[in-house]
């Protein structure tokens, strides 16, 4: 029996999800627990996933497999348990199951399908991609970093000037050299943080002096966009308060990083070669192992069929009528699910990134080779 239960911390996670496979079907719970309705003493999640469940229930291996896993399915509905967004993935026909959660909302659903569908999670990760705010005081610099949908301090760092002395009426003033020089050894401890965190953004906040002078010094220590919060948080701020300073900023980095890639997308298709557009293409690349990163609008649908070897092909595309298939509403999760068990990035992107791909089907990949 291969059994997981684990908080979402990294997109590896979900590839090996992504592996889950059953002659009969995969079921997919996920829920959103609302805290305001959780708060009201409310489960409104719950009703709609037994509901889902109890339509499930009439094929038989379904309805024996959601039996044993009652204590489990209770488990997860549970609004007092950690993790807003909470998901279940289980084998019908044998034992393997997988449980994830984050601290972000996943819509409510439950499927029984081929693959597990991955995509709303995907896109919960995606949007509470991570970022990380740096607040100047006198004294010192917090860092703190925000990361599907939790907030934590990640280190402290000193820069009072050496022999400086204190006083209510005196702080330092940061210009003079050693001041400077405790400046830049403040920047240069962060780059074992910052040069790999995969952040879109470092805020900058807090004292003028220190924030003016940590720009300049932050240069080629971390890839991250910086950028200036233009209000001065409380030294004395929580992280939740930290958090909704942020998030307005980290969002418009992420849509200017979504916007990039589909960018390169469609230059790399209209070029020729070193990409394509389309769902078609995209399932093609896919199958011939080609495909370096995966791009795709999650509201847009695109239909088709799946052959019972897996094979798929896009609406309106032609298929091999001789061999047993059926039809796949969504195709975006298929295209998930392959592209996470070959390794490959896949970005659901919105906003202006989604309308720049919805002129080309929605979807769209990168060539590796």
């Amino acid at each position: 029996m291969t059994t997981t239960t684990t908080p979402l911390s990294h997109i590896a996670e979900l590839r090996h999800i992504a592996e889950l496979r059953d002659e009969i079907g995969v079921v997919s719970v996920s829920v959103d627990v609302d805290p305001s309705s959780a708060a009201a003493g409310q489960a409104p999640w719950a009703e709609r996933v037994s509901t889902e469940l109890r339509r499930l229930s009439h094929e038989p291996a379904v309805k024996r497999r959601l039996a044993q896993l009652k204590p489990t399915l209770q488990h997860l509905l549970d609004p007092r348990r950690q993790g807003r967004g909470r998901a279940l993935f289980f084998a019908v026909a044998h034992d393997e199951m997988h449980e994830l959660y984050i601290q972000a909302a996943i819509r409510t659903e439950v499927a029984l399908d081929s693959v597990p569908p991955l995509l709303p999670i995907l896109a919960a990760t995606e949007d509470t991609s991570p970022g990380a705010m740096l607040v100047a005081t006198a004294s010192e610099l917090r860092l703190v970093e925000f990361s599907l949908g939790e907030s934590r301090e990640l280190r402290r760092i000193d820069v009072t000037p050496p022999g400086f002395e204190w006083s209510e009426r005196k702080e330092p003033s940061h210009g003079d050299r050693e001041d400077l020089l405790a400046i830049a050894r403040a920047a240069a401890s962060l780059h074992e943080v910052a040069s790999d965190s995969g952040w879109d953004a470092l805020i900058l906040a807090g004292n003028e002096r220190i924030v003016t002078q940590l720009n300049t010094a932050l240069v080629g220590v971390t890839r991250a966009e910086v950028v200036m919060l233009d209000r001065d948080p409380r030294p004395e701020s929580t992280l939740t308060e930290l958090g909704k300073l942020a998030a307005p900023l980290l969002r418009g980095a992420r849509e200017e990083r979504h916007r990039l890639l589909v960018q390169r997308v469609v230059g790399a298709a209209s070029s020729g070669g070193g990409g394509v557009l389309g769902a078609a293409d995209v399932i093609t690349m896919l199958s011939e192992h080609r495909a370096a990163e995966i791009v795709l609008d999650p509201d847009q649908r695109v239909s088709g069929r799946e052959q019972a070897n897996g094979t798929l092909s896009a609406e309106g595309e032609a298929f091999d009528s001789s061999v047993p298939s059926k039809f796949v509403p969504d195709l975006a999760q298929r295209v998930v699910a392959e592209g996470l068990r070959q390794g490959i990035p896949v970005t659901p992107v919105g906003g202006d990134a989604a309308t720049m791909l919805a002129r080309h089907g929605g979807i769209g990949a990168l060539r590796r080779w």
